[in-house]
C-alpha cells in the first residue's frame, strides 16, 4: 500500500513531543499529545465528536484518554509485594492515599511514525523506561499505535520487558466519550461480576452479576464490572459505538464526571488494586512482550 504521507520524525522529535499532532481529513481525524503519555485528546468521526475532554477539569485530574501502565486505577497506599520484595509507589492520589493510573500518563513519548493516505491515518509512538520509577524499578518499553480507517479507530499498546527480571503488570485506557444528552445515552454489555468498593475506591467484594447489563446515564456511576464477553455497546443521540476488546481485557470501568457531556468507559485487563488482590494481574517475563488492542466502531444514529 503506497504511503501518501509517511514522515520520518526522528529529526524533529523534540518539537513534536511538545505539539498536538492531528492526522486524518477535515471531517474525520484524531489528535495525539506525545508529551502527555501519548494520549488521544480528540477523536472526530464524520464531524461528530467521539473522544473528548471533560470541561473544566485539567488533564492532571481527568487522565483523559491516558494509557494506563503498569496498572490501571488504584493501588492501595501505593504498596505491594512481588516475589517476596516490598515496593512503594508514589501516592499521586493524596486525599485517598493511593497510587493512581500507572506511571506513563505524564511521560513524553517519541513519535516514531505518522502515516496518512486514502485508506487510513496512523500514529506510532514509544517510550523507554530505564528502571528509575519509584516503586517499579524495572526497565520496559511501551509502543502505542493509533489508527483511524473509515468509521473504525484502533488503540493498541505493546509492552516489552527490557529488564533481567520479571515484573507484574496490568493495562487500561481512560477515554471520555462525548454525548450531547447524557440522560438519553446508554451502555450495554454482558457482565460476570461487579466489584464493590470501599470509601477509597478499593475493591472489597466481588459480587456475582451474571447478566446482560444496561446502564442508563440519568444517574452517576463509578463502577467496575468483570465482563462475560469482549464487547460493549454505547448509544447516544448522535452515534452508536461498539467497543471491541482483546480477550484479556476482562474489566470495564464506568465513570460519570460532573461534566454532563462526557462519560468515561475504560477497558482494563485488571481492576483496582490488582498488585495486591491479584485480580487480572499478569506477569511479564524478562525479554517477553504483551500486546493489547481496543477497537472502536462508530456509526451515526439514525435520526
Amino acid at each position: 500500500m503506497p504511503k501518501e504521507v509517511s514522515n520520518n520524525v526522528n529529526a524533529s522529535n523534540s518539537q513534536e513531543k511538545q505539539a498536538i499532532l492531528r492526522v486524518g481529513d477535515f471531517n474525520s481525524y484524531f489528535e495525539v499529545a506525545p508529551s502527555q503519555g501519548g494520549r488521544v485528546t480528540n477523536l472526530v468521526i464524520e464531524n461528530i465528536p467521539i473522544i473528548t475532554e471533560p470541561d473544566g477539569i485539567d488533564y492532571a485530574d481527568s487522565y483523559a484518554a491516558s494509557v494506563l501502565f503498569p496498572f490501571p486505577n488504584r493501588i492501595e497506599d501505593g504498596v505491594y509485594n512481588f516475589n517476596n520484595v516490598d515496593y512503594v509507589l508514589t501516592c499521586n492520589q493524596t486525599k485517598e492515599h493511593n497510587a493512581l493510573h500507572g506511571l506513563i500518563y505524564n511521560q513524553a513519548f517519541d513519535v516514531v511514525e505518522r502515516i496518512q493516505n486514502k485508506e487510513k491515518a496512523e500514529v506510532k509512538l514509544d517510550y523507554v523506561s530505564d528502571g528509575s520509577f519509584e516503586g517499579f524499578p524495572f526497565k520496559f518499553k511501551v509502543e502505542l499505535t493509533y489508527e483511524l480507517f473509515g468509521n473504525e479507530f484502533l488503540c493498541q499498546i505493546k509492552v516489552a520487558n527490557a529488564d533481567a527480571y520479571a515484573f507484574p503488570f496490568a493495562l487500561g485506557w481512560h477515554p471520555y466519550f462525548s454525548t450531547s444528552e447524557k440522560n438519553k445515552s446508554s451502555l450495554q454489555f454482558k457482565s460476570k461480576n461487579q466489584l464493590i468498593n470501599n470509601h477509597r475506591n478499593i475493591p472489597v467484594e466481588v459480587k456475582s452479576r451474571l447478566e446482560a447489563v444496561s446502564l442508563n446515564f440519568d444517574q452517576s456511576f463509578d463502577d467496575c464490572f468483570e465482563l462475560a464477553s469482549n464487547e460493549a455497546l454505547f448509544q447516544t443521540p448522535q452515534y452508536q459505538l461498539t467497543l471491541k476488546l482483546d480477550n484479556t481485557s476482562n474489566y470495564l470501568q464506568i465513570y460519570t464526571p460532573a461534566d454532563a457531556s462526557v462519560i468515561a468507559i475504560e477497558p482494563m485487563t485488571a481492576p483496582a488494586n490488582s498488585f495486591n488482590n491479584g485480580l487480572g494481574l499478569k506477569i511479564l517475563e524478562a525479554g517477553a512482550s504483551h500486546t493489547e488492542t481496543w477497537m472502536l466502531i462508530i456509526n451515526k444514529t439514525n435520526s
